[in-house]
């Protein structure tokens, strides 16, 4: 059976490439969020990480063009009364989830999206419908135990006052004599007028006003602003070597090819986990396991990937370049032994992970 994308007699291919890109980004941000959270995320907020994964934007109506492909790929639900208030707006998978799962839901994803092409080849756009349309439709099969699975700030919104059933308005009792046409009126004009004191003339104190320039004179201010100006360029000059530039460019692809290199240790670490849970035998195993990866193998993964073309060079240097950043904060090694390459990864945790990486970023 093949999992290739059909073509569509009229819309292009890359249309639909985007949508399985947006699809994994989703799916493989929303498993990353289950490793360290045991709460649905806000739908937003998963979308604006997706982004990040993807290196593009991944807005709602990204979402709800998923939904419409193949509307049991995730379940989307609220909290509140809205159906347009995103903060309230859950985001989950249909059925229990595993990480080896990720694979399975793309093919999975890809046959539904081919059943969409054949059956709409007539069509010269994607037709979805919107999270409203969505939301109503999962008010009925949503889980009793949905609201178990919310983030604690659900439950303390939750106990605000609730609005009233019925607005009434106050009755008022007004005087013949007076107009409150008038009256406004005549508060609005108050409210125009300038303050006089805005016409006033103000004499500057020089003392003060010497203080303000540091004691420098005109001539002086000038002189010091082209130097700054200058040492600045120069400053510029220095950070915009070959060199500095393509450090940088490695720097923007830390975070996703962290992100895989995370997945893939975690996905090894759960399973002794539950390996575990089988073992018969008592004997302690070490705390945070490492797993040893391939580096040819995880170039072959990143470069499949990536949504936009990296070379394997490219890839490698950013594996030495995250070496250096995080060899104080976690196991990230790579041993290269009879010309084979590996990495050693281990004690991963995401979100410091990343904020190391950004402040190499910023340095």
């Amino acid at each position: 059976m093949s999992y290739e994308l059909e073509k569509h007699p009229i819309i292009p291919e890359t249309v639909f490439a985007g949508i399985v890109k947006n699809f994994q980004a989703i799916d493989t941000t929303l498993s990353l969020h289950y490793s360290t959270h045991t709460t649905d995320p806000v739908v937003v907020k998963l979308l604006d990480d997706a982004a990040s994964l993807a290196q593009k934007r991944i807005k709602v109506s990204d979402l709800e063009i998923i939904l419409s492909v193949d509307p049991m790929s995730f379940i989307v639900y609220k909290t509140g009364v809205s159906y347009h208030d995103y903060k309230e707006i859950y985001i989950r998978f249909p059925n229990e989830f595993k990480p080896s799962d990720l694979q399975r839901r793309k093919i999975q994803f890809i046959l539904r999206m081919n059943e969409w092409i054949v059956k709409n080849s007539h069509i010269g756009s994607i037709l979805y419908k919107n999270m409203e349309d969505f939301l109503k439709e999962n008010e009925i099969s949503l889980p009793e135990d949905s609201e178990l699975r919310l983030s604690s700030s659900t439950s303390s919104s939750s106990s605000k006052p609730s609005s009233p059933s019925k607005i009434v308005k106050k009755s008022t009792s007004r005087s013949g004599s007076t107009s409150p046409i008038k009256r406004k009126g005549s508060s609005i004009l108050h409210e125009l007028k300038n303050d006089s004191s805005k016409f006033k003339f103000k004499e500057k104190d020089g003392q003060v006003e010497q203080q303000k320039s540091n004691g420098l004179s005109l001539l002086e201010r000038i002189r010091l602003k082209e130097r700054i100006a200058k040492e600045q360029q120069e400053l510029d000059g220095l950070n915009n070597t070959p060199e500095k530039k393509y450090q940088r460019y490695l720097l923007d692809k830390c975070p996703v090819i962290y992100d895989m290199i995370y997945q893939l240790v975690n996905e090894n670490t759960q399973k002794k986990l539950n390996e575990d849970a089988f073992n018969p035998s008592n004997a302690p195993r070490k705390p945070n396991p490492s797993k040893t990866l391939s580096i040819s193998k995880l170039c072959e993964i990143i470069e499949d990937s990536m949504t936009y073309p990296i070379e394997k060079k490219e890839i490698i240097d950013v594996f030495y370049l995250m070496e250096k950043l995080l060899k104080d904060s976690c196991i990230f090694t790579i041993v290269k032994h009879n010309d084979v390459a590996i990495l050693k990864a281990g004690g991963l945790e995401r979100d410091r992970d990343l904020n190391t990486l950004k402040r190499g970023k910023a340095n």
